[in-house]
């Protein structure tokens, strides 16, 4: 399968995953939805991790030069999922996820500013314009 399959599937988890999210908090906080969603994720990761034959790499994320790098990247999931989850509960979750539609700017800075990485295209900046429009449209005309 090709990344841009693979990247659409992906989507399409997180549009489930969304609504699904955004159904649960009706019933119970955010933070305890995530709370056992990452529960179920540690274990189908581990047996992966396990049936791969891979514990040996997970020491390689928790010693140096990579276990900042690590920090930062549990720091900016539990942020992530912390910042979804109350946008969600005081809005509904398409509306979450249009204005969350504009993360792939911010992947673009992320990777200049921590890795001097130019991820930046002319397809790229058309594209981020686009979506930096709709989300001030969602904004303006919610």
């Amino acid at each position: 399968m090709t990344w841009f399959w693979l990247a659409l599937a992906a989507a399409a988890s997180m549009g489930v995953s969304y609504a699904v999210f955004g159904h649960l908090v009706k019933f119970v906080p955010g933070h305890v939805v995530m709370l056992v969603g990452s529960v179920g994720s540690l274990l189908i990761y581990g047996v992966m991790t396990a049936l791969g034959k891979e514990w040996g790499q997970v020491s390689k994320l928790l010693s140096p030069p990579l276990v900042g790098w690590m920090m930062l990247q549990i720091a900016a999931l539990v942020a992530l999922n912390l910042l979804s989850a109350w946008a969600i509960q005081r809005q509904n979750a398409t509306m979450v996820s249009v204005v969350e539609m504009s993360y792939p700017i911010f992947v673009a800075l992320a990777a200049f500013v921590l890795f001097r990485e130019v991820q930046f295209t002319m397809g790229v900046a058309v594209g981020g314009a686009l979506i930096l429009a709709g989300v001030v449209c969602v904004y303006l005309w919610k």
